[in-house]
């Protein structure tokens, strides 16, 4: 907290209890204290003293008395050095003989613009305003009466006397009238007594006349004096004016300026001072011009005028300056500026007797003199500075009077020490107009206080700022671990969701290995700083692999949390903690400190509006506007209260930090969060202005705030109403007091009733540590309105799980209605705690009534008193809301039972089998299964109408269902067919129960479906054993689905399937292996056999086949011509089969075998088995579509075929010769046999 520089603690009996009046009279209760004596003080005006002036004035008497033609005489230094002194000197020495002009202004700058300004423009000159002055003040050095040829006519008093002359010259004149106009007539009213000499009543009336015309003038002189005068040329209220004529004012009235020297017969010294205030060295050559115009003057005596001026040194410079001139001229002027005897006969320097080396020795003397005590380092601060020995003195009498009027007082300003005003004094008499502007608040030190409350504030924000940036850094890296576990596990379990979703390419195998990744705070760092995506690898349902990949964003999204960078970066604990202690210190710095303090510690900075940061040490050299200014308040001379240093102060009710807070704070409607104010002050504040000042903004003070928390609540809660409003302003001072306030607990609870975005701004806005905020936290949970809804969003769910433990009120066990007031606020929020682990009991027996916790083995095995958590056991154990709360958590509970060593079953007994069932219905598909695999063995449903559908699935899967008709025709119903989980359970039952009172329909139905179920529910066999337990009578072959094997076959064996044209469809039997044995397995395919029974296409295999009767295959070529599809393998096995068999086939038979492609031997073997059973036309026609060599036997010719004797020829070869067609073969060779046709 940045403060206010400490004030002294002045006692309510060290002052009286009525404070005086500034404006009007003490009060009569007032007790009048006696006053210490008004101080003396020491005069400015100049004083010779021998030791310091007397060289001067003795070479001066010298110039005047034994140098005649020394007549311009310059008395040169610098201001303060004693010139008016010495010059006073000579002025007393020569009493009579001197006059002195002082020029200390010129008056107004003339407009030289103005409308009837002078035609001639160097009337507006300086030399000319100088010259003009100078004549003004000579006018007036003589008597006007002394004068009186002087043609300006001065005002003056007027004298009796002087008037008596006029008056009796008019007396006279008008008696005269009187007689020669005989105002006799006068004796009429009665202005003689009657007499009877005639003369005397002319007499009488003239003189009458004549006194009263006297009378008359006498009375208009006096009436009139000094009002009538010559308009343009006055001096005093008269006015000058430059005729056009002239060009200086010496030129115009030089006849009035020796006049006045006529006058004054005894003056020939001229002192002429200040004229270098003007910095005009044209003057000079004036006045010398006048000196020598004097001294050549016949009317005045040949009398020697010396003028002596007292001037500056740097006034030469300017001497002979040209300002037209060129650089070049540079040097030339500056011999021109040296050459001072072209102005003056006689230069006298005055060595300097004070500098700011010998200052010191100077001021500390003065002080002795007068048994003030100012520190050596304050006065050697001054001496730096000052260099002016009148301006000492004066430092000197002000201080006094300062002293005498704030310290030397029954009632001093508190804290004000002697330095302290010393310094001011300097500050006043150094920078008079900035001096002034204080008390309008305006000054320098007023710009520079005002900088110093923001770089004061400034610097606290930044600091606090940091430790709440630290404190979270080492909350995030104590916390990573955990973190990252959680966000694993809710990562894991909404890809095991979408696992399940359809079309889903995720495997099981992939989410395990990303899990484990995902625990670990190295793998959340590299995705948020590093944007390595987390990829799901997987193999969709053709076999082909796939990747799922996710940036942080979509993680982010997905979690639904916000993925901060700072929780992951990793930290230095113990360097953070450092840091924190370091930016503590410097904070407790800034709640206590001084300028002077401020001052050493250049590295706390405030930027200006424009350029870079500045030290608090910068900024007192940039305000201020003088260098002695900034040293003292560096050296904390001038401090924070310098207004109250500068006036009276009437403090018996206002101490000087509360007035000056009142002075820059509250006069001005602004507060100033972390300015230091103690209880008394405050009070003093409150005394001052009222109790209706709390409403104002000004009160933003944590001084003040904290005050009235601890000693006035009421007065507290007209702050905190107007806090409440949460305005950028009051959130910033909220801010400012939860983390510098001494009452921020109390502070909470108080603002927590008017505030419903409160717990909102505590998280968002961490006040410190983990431990503070949550102690924040929590006080505001206990004071919360009932019935009524606060602002709670994620960020504070996810804080107070993360530190539920933080809050004292569920580790304390004697704060169990506290405990319930978190622990509702948890419900609230849909906030859960993560182990119960460290609770208290009474927080336990609050928790176990809610479900503001997560479900694991452990806060399980807590709550319900117990290491088995199976379903059964927390029934009797939870209260009914908390038991169903475990069933909105399936797999949470799932995983609990999993890892809890005290529990064998998620289902101990059957008892509350159908109840469970019925509580779980709306779990995910796979967490009912997990359930029903973690019961007991002995839980089985025995009727599933009991239980809700969608469990069904899961007690068939897991084979903990009775196998009788109505449950299997009930899941089948629901299905629609014989599903993986029931072809399961059936595959290890032979038969199912309780058919016989089915409806024969149904029992038709689940057969069909069990036959067509597929090799899952068993091999065939199998399955028709199924269907015969349900006594499903006989099924319509359109029902059947195709299957290859012996399904046909055996349904037919079975009686379940018609012997007849049905059972051998074509689209019931695929392939041969399942025709072959449905006609073993027939009786009646004799009967049946046809080309809807048999597809020419398996002529082939049916010929070939073993265990097809030679009565099915004699039938078969019975409709040989029928058949389609016949290949050219099927006619040649039919032709193997009949040679095999020895069979004797038509001519047709075997011309239709060789067409269908067998081969020319088989087609020639099968005519010579049949013999003379084919017409020998026939046998010859065959004989030609075979080709050679067989066509060449089939008619007379010259040829002479050769044919294999393996084919057998003889038989036909004979039967032809016998028809006369070949005429005789005999063997040729071991191997083939020749014949010979008979030629034509």
């Amino acid at each position: 907290m940045t403060g206010a520089e400490p004030s002294a603690q002045v006692s309510a009996s060290d002052v009286p209890a009525v404070p005086p009046s500034p404006n009007g009279p003490v009060p009569e209760s007032a007790p009048l204290t006696p006053r210490t004596p008004a101080p003396e003080l020491t005069s400015l005006a100049p004083e010779y003293r021998e030791e310091w002036h007397g060289t001067y004035f003795a070479i001066l008497k010298r110039a005047i008395d034994d140098q005649p033609d020394i007549r311009n005489i310059a008395l040169s230094g610098a201001y303060g050095l004693g010139k008016t002194s010495v010059l006073n000197k000579l002025a007393e020495e020569f009493k009579g003989r001197v006059i002195k002009l002082s020029l200390l202004t010129l008056g107004t700058e003339p407009e030289s613009a103005r409308q009837g300004a002078s035609q001639v423009p160097a009337a507006d000159t300086k030399t000319n305003r100088i010259q003009k002055e100078l004549v003004k003040q000579l006018l007036y050095q003589v008597n006007p009466s002394s004068a009186p040829k002087s043609r300006f006519h001065r005002i003056r008093k007027g004298r009796w006397k002087a008037e008596l002359i006029p008056a009796a010259i008019a007396g006279v004149i008008g008696a005269a009238a009187a007689l020669m106009l005989d105002l006799s007539g006068v004796t009429s009213i009665g202005l003689v007594a009657s007499t009877d000499i005639p003369w005397l009543h002319p007499v009488v009336g003239a003189l009458a006349a004549g006194v009263a015309v006297a009378g008359a003038v006498v009375i208009a002189r006096m009436v009139l004096h000094g009002r009538i005068v010559i308009d343009k040329i006055t001096a005093g209220p008269a006015t000058l004016a430059l005729p056009p004529r002239s060009s200086t004012y010496f030129d115009e009235y030089l006849d009035e300026i020796i006049y006045f020297f006529e006058v004054k017969k005894k003056v020939e010294i001229v002192i002429i001072e200040d004229l270098d205030r003007f910095d005009d060295p044209g003057i000079f050559e004036s006045l010398r011009s006048l000196n020598s115009t004097l001294n050549s003057a016949a009317q005045l005596d040949k009398r020697n005028f010396r003028f002596i001026y007292a001037v500056k040194d740097s006034i030469f410079e300017k001497l002979g300056r040209d300002e037209s001139a060129s650089d070049t001229d540079e040097a030339q002027a500056e011999l021109v500026r040296a050459n001072r005897t072209k102005f003056f006969e006689l230069v006298i320097p005055v060595v300097p007797f004070i500098t700011h080396k010998n200052a010191r020795d100077l001021l500390n003397g003065l002080l002795a003199d007068h048994r003030l005590e100012i520190p050596k380092e304050l006065i050697d601060i001054a001496a730096r500075h000052i260099a002016d020995m009148r301006l000492l003195h004066n430092v000197v009498n002000e201080y006094k009077v300062f002293k005498h009027q704030l310290l030397d007082v029954p009632n001093p300003v508190p804290g004000l020490l002697p330095q302290n005003l010393f310094a001011m004094v300097l500050y006043k008499n150094t920078l008079m107009s900035d001096f002034e502007k204080i008390r309008l608040g305006r000054s320098h030190l007023d710009i520079l206080y005002s900088r110093w409350r923001t770089l004061a504030k400034e610097n606290t924000e930044r600091l606090r700022a940091a430790n709440r940036e630290l404190h979270e850094g080492i909350e995030f890296q104590s916390s990573a671990r955990d973190r990252a576990e959680r966000l694993a596990s809710q990562f894991y379990s909404i890809l095991d969701t979408l696992q399940t979703a359809p079309g889903s390419f995720i495997s099981v195998g992939a989410l395990t290995s990303i899990s484990e990744e995902l625990r670990s705070p190295e793998t959340w760092r590299n995705l948020i700083e590093d944007g390595e995506p987390v990829v799901i690898q997987g193999i969709d349902r053709n076999g082909n692999r796939k990747q799922m990949s996710l940036n942080a964003a979509a993680m982010g999204r997905l979690l639904d949390t916000e993925l901060d960078t700072r929780e992951w970066v990793a930290r230095s604990v113990p360097a953070d903690e450092e840091r924190i202690a370091a930016n503590n210190e410097t904070l407790e710095f800034l709640r206590y400190h001084t300028w002077e303090g401020l001052c050493r510690r250049p590295e706390l900075k405030s930027p200006p509006p424009k350029g870079s940061p500045m030290s608090f040490i910068e900024w007192v050299r940039l305000l201020m506007a003088s260098d002695l200014a900034a040293d003292l308040v560096i050296h904390g001379y001038i401090t924070s209260y310098y207004p109250l240093h500068v006036s009276t102060f009437y403090g018996e009710m206002i101490r000087p930090a509360a007035m000056s807070y009142i002075i820059h704070n509250i006069d001005h409607g602004q507060p100033d969060t972390d300015y230091q104010l103690n209880s008394e002050d405050v009070e003093a504040i409150l005394r001052d202005q009222g109790r209706s000042i709390l409403t104002e903004r000004s009160m933003y003070n944590i001084s003040i705030v904290d005050h009235l928390l601890t000693t006035d609540p009421v007065d507290a809660e007209t702050v905190l109403t107007n806090l409440a409003s949460a305005g950028p302003e009051e959130l910033e001072f909220i801010d400012a007091y939860l983390a510098a306030g001494q009452n921020a607990v109390s502070f909470v609870e108080r603002i927590t009733p008017q505030w419903l975005d409160i717990f909102n701004h505590l998280v968002a806005n961490p006040p410190g540590d983990v431990k503070k905020q949550a102690e924040f936290i929590e006080a505001a949970i206990r004071r919360r309105r009932d019935r009524t809804s606060y602002e709670i969003s994620d960020p504070v769910r996810r804080f107070i799980e993360a530190n539920y433990l933080q809050l004292a009120a569920l580790t304390d066990p004697n704060r169990g209605r506290a405990a319930g007031s978190v622990i509702d606020f948890f419900q609230e929020a849909s906030a859960r705690i993560s182990s119960v682990r460290g609770l208290s009991s009474a927080a336990l027996e609050h928790l176990r009534e809610t479900r503001a916790y997560v479900i694991t083995a452990e806060n399980l095995e807590a709550l319900s008193g117990s290491s088995n958590i199976s379903l059964n056991q927390l029934h009797s154990a939870l209260p009914n809301d908390a038991y169903q709360y475990v069933f909105t958590q399936p797999r949470a509970y799932l995983d609990a039972v999993e890892t809890s060593r005290g529990t064998d079953h998620a289902i101990d007994t059957p008892d509350l089998l159908v109840d469970i069932f019925h509580r779980c219905q709306r779990w995910p598909v796979d967490a009912i299964k997990r359930l029903v695999a973690n019961s007991s063995g002995d839980c089985v449903v025995s009727d599933l109408g009991n239980v809700p559908e969608p469990v069904w699935e899961a007690l068939v899967a897991e084979q903990r269902v009775s196998i009788t008709f109505g449950n299997v025709f009930a899941y089948f119903e629901a299905k629609g067919s014989i599903d993986q989980p029931l072809s399961s359970l059936l595959s290890g039952r032979n038969a199912i129960a309780a058919a016989s009172e089915a409806d024969q329909e149904d029992r038709a139905k689940l057969a069909v479906a069990i036959i067509n179920s597929g090799a899952a529910s068993g091999h065939a066999q199998h399955r028709i054993d199924l269907a015969l337990s349900v006594s499903p009578g006989e099924l319509p072959s359109s029902e059947i689905s195709p299957e290859p094997g012996e399904l046909v076959g055996r349904l037919i064996a079975a009686g379940l399937l018609a012997d007849d044209e049905s059972a051998f469809d074509s689209r019931l039997l695929l392939d041969w292996p399942s025709y072959e044995f449905a006609i073993r397995s027939s009786t009646n395919y004799l009967d049946l056999i046809g080309a809807e029974t048999l597809p020419g296409k398996f002529i082939e295999k049916l010929m070939s086949s073993d265990s097809v009767r030679d009565d099915v295959k004699e039938s078969a070529l019975e409709i040989l011509d029928e058949l389609d599809g016949i290949t050219r393998a099927g006619f040649q096995s039919i032709g193997d089969w009949a040679l095999r068999t020895k069979a004797t086939l038509s001519a047709p038979k075997i011309d239709a075998i060789r067409a269908g492609g067998a081969y020319k031997t088989t087609v020639f073997e099968l005519l010579s088995q049949a013999g003379g059973l084919i017409d020998l036309e026939d046998l010859r026609a065959i004989l030609r579509k075979l080709g050679e060599p067989f066509s060449t036997i089939a008619d007379p010719g010259r040829k002479r075929p050769i044919f294999p004797a393996d084919y057998a020829p003889q038989k036909i070869l004979q039967r032809l010769k016998d028809a006369g067609i070949v005429s005789g073969f005999r063997p040729k060779g071991p191997h083939h046999i020749s014949v010979s046709l008979k030629q034509d």
